[in-house]
């Protein structure tokens, strides 16, 4: 048959996600003997294969017969994902689909917990806030976010 996953590599946690702090998840895949392609595939309705804040690499190949493969899971929150990060619109989640040519998809499960922090927080919602951003809720965070907003037009 063709590549295979060991099944216990199907969930990966990212604990603790900080802003610009990298974090690096690995698996592998290993090929039987015949040649086979892999590739992160998209998920219908949707552009890419994963959020903004992931990237496999590599996110596709071909494995000779015989052969194996580290795939990296790289996790990085930047300026562009952060605001909705820290205001809890957006959650690190994701489900990755992994497809082996002549063989099956393989759907990783990607989750983590993140870290609010002030950077991609607008600077009037840090000015009316009363205690340490990672001590509020993120709804708190929204509210404040909104009414702000709605005060003082950006």
């Amino acid at each position: 048959s063709c590549c295979m996953l060991s099944p216990s590599t199907l969930q990966f946690l990212f604990k603790d996600v900080k802003y610009l702090q990298l974090q690096v998840e690995s698996f592998t895949i290993s090929n039987g003997p015949v040649p086979c392609q892999f590739e992160f595939i998209s998920k219908p309705n949707e552009d890419a294969y994963c959020k903004p804040w992931l990237i496999a690499k590599p996110s596709k190949g071909f494995l000779m017969p015989d052969s194996e493969v580290v795939i990296a899971l790289e996790l990085c929150v930047n300026k562009s994902t952060a605001t909705a990060l820290n205001s809890g619109e957006e959650k690190l989640e994701d489900i990755l689909v992994l497809h082996l040519d002549r063989g099956k998809d393989y759907f990783l499960s990607v989750s983590g917990n993140y870290l609010p922090s002030c950077f991609g927080c607008p600077i009037q919602t840090l000015c009316y806030m009363k205690e340490p951003i990672r001590e509020m809720l993120p709804e708190a965070i929204r509210e404040l976010d909104v009414v702000l907003h709605q005060v003082m037009p950006i």
